[in-house]
């Protein structure tokens, strides 16, 4: 696929708000205060990436995952193991890890 496809295909993904992003976005605003700023950004950054790689099944499958109460960082590990993604995504999978073990020591020290 080529970048003016991609882009096409981002822009029509982007315009079009379905029920689950509707809800995937108010799941985020919501929980702001629970999240730290940071992760939100490494985030949103993974969501942009595998927009850019046209992964938009993987995208609502994360963003299903995720209101469904699912903790985030293990919803984004699953599904980036799982799935045949750019080699980009191994340090994006080894921050989320080091998020989940931050969310472990906090729950006991």
């Amino acid at each position: 696929m080529s970048a003016m496809e991609k882009e096409k295909n981002t822009i029509k993904y982007l315009s079009n708000k379905t029920i689950l992003d509707k809800k995937f976005h108010s799941f985020i605003k919501n929980n702001m205060n629970d999240i730290k700023i940071e992760r939100v950004s490494v985030y949103e950054t993974i969501i942009s990436e595998l927009l850019w790689l046209d992964k938009i099944e993987l995208i609502n499958e994360i963003k299903y995952r995720v209101t469904e109460n699912e903790d985030p960082n293990d919803v984004l590990i699953d599904t980036l193991e799982n799935d045949e993604v750019c080699y980009v995504m191994n340090a994006y999978i080894n921050q989320l890890k080091d998020f989940r073990n931050e969310d472990i020591m906090d729950r006991f020290y």
